[in-house]
C-alpha cells in the first residue's frame, strides 16, 4: 500500500486524478471568467465490445471494459452483484442503475434469440458504460475499492463477493449503521485493508441503529388510517373474487389448449388418408 500513498489501489490514484484535474480547470476557469466545459469523465471507463463465451457448457455474454491501461471482461450478472454489492454497503447512497436483463416484451417475441438479439446486447453496452463511468464520477462511490476490483483485470470475481466486507454484511442495511461496516477502520480500527472505507462510511456516522422490536405509533393522522382500510379493502378484492375467476378461466383454458391439441392431431391424421395432395395440405393447415 506504501507505493499508493493515500491511495488503496493504482486505479484509485487514476481516478483521482480525473477528479483533481476536473477540479482545476473548473477553479481556472472561475478564476479567469472564462467558460467552464465540463470534463469528459463520463467517457474514461470504455466498453468496447461484446462477445459470446462459453463456460461449463453454458454461453453467456461478455462485456470488454477498459479504463486507462486495465481491460477486463464482465458478464452481466457480475455487474449486477457489483450494484448490489454497493447499495448494501451504501444504503443511504442511490447507487446508479442498471439495464434490466430481459423484459417480458422482449422474452414473448424473441423468445431464445433474446439474449443473443444484437439490438438488445448494443443497448445494454451503452447503459452498462454509463453505470460505470457514474461510479468513477461520484466523489464517494469512485473511492470504493469493490469498484476497483471490479475494473482490474486478473480478478476473480467469486472471491470478491466471498471477501469478509461483503459475507459479513448483515441481511438487512437497518440492521447495521453504514459507519460499522466490516472491513471499515471505523468498525476494527484498522486503517490499512480498506483505507477509503472509513472516509466514505464517516458520512453516515450519525445515523441511528433502529431497533429491532417495533414500538407503537401514536397519533396516527386520519388519511393514513382510510389509505390502510382501502388497500385492506383492495387486496381482499383481489385475494378473493377475482383470484378465484382468474383460476377458474386459467384452467378453462388449459382444458381448451388440450382440446385443441387433440384436434390438430386428429386433423393431421385425416389429412393423411386423403388422395389429392391439394386437398390434404388443406385439412393440415
Amino acid at each position: 500500500m506504501a507505493e499508493f500513498g493515500d491511495y488503496c489501489c493504482a486505479i484509485d490514484r487514476h481516478l483521482h486524478e480525473l477528479l483533481d484535474d476536473a477540479n482545476e480547470q473548473r477553479q481556472e476557469a472561475e478564476r479567469t471568467g472564462g467558460e467552464y466545459q465540463a470534463p469528459q469523465l463520463y467517457h474514461a471507463v470504455h466498453i468496447n465490445e461484446a462477445e459470446k463465451l462459453s463456460e461449463n457448457g453454458s454461453s453467456f455474454i461478455a462485456y470488454s471494459i477498459q479504463f486507462g491501461d486495465w481491460e477486463v471482461k464482465r458478464r452481466y450478472s457480475e455487474f449486477e452483484s457489483l450494484r448490489i454489492c454497493l447499495c448494501r454497503l451504501y444504503p443511504t447512497f442511490i447507487v446508479p442503475p442498471i439495464p434490466e436483463k430481459h423484459s417480458l416484451t422482449q422474452y414473448a417475441v424473441l423468445q431464445k434469440r433474446a439474449k443473443e438479439d444484437q439490438y438488445i446486447i448494443e443497448r445494454r453496452k451503452r447503459m452498462l458504460e454509463h453505470f460505470l463511468n457514474h461510479l468513477a464520477e461520484h466523489p464517494i462511490l469512485s473511492s470504493e475499492h469493490i469498484f476497483h476490483r471490479f475494473l482490474e483485470n486478473g480478478v476473480s470475481w467469486t472471491e470478491v463477493l466471498h471477501s469478509p466486507i461483503i459475507t459479513g454484511l448483515p441481511k438487512t442495511p437497518l440492521h447495521s449503521s453504514p459507519s460499522k461496516a466490516p472491513g471499515s477502520s471505523v468498525a476494527d480500527g484498522s486503517s490499512l485493508q480498506m483505507p477509503k472505507i472509513a472516509a466514505t462510511n464517516s458520512f453516515a456516522g450519525d445515523v441511528p441503529v433502529p431497533s429491532s422490536a417495533l414500538a407503537p405509533i401514536k397519533n396516527i393522522e386520519p388519511r393514513w388510517m382510510d389509505c390502510e382500510l382501502f388497500t385492506s379493502k383492495f387486496t381482499n378484492q383481489f385475494s378473493g373474487v377475482i383470484e378465484k375467476h382468474h383460476l377458474r378461466i386459467y384452467r378453462k383454458l388449459g382444458e381448451l389448449s388440450s382440446d385443441y391439441a387433440e384436434l390438430g392431431a386428429a386433423l393431421n391424421g385425416f389429412s393423411l388418408l386423403e388422395t389429392p395432395e391439394s386437398l390434404a395440405a388443406a385439412v393440415e393447415k
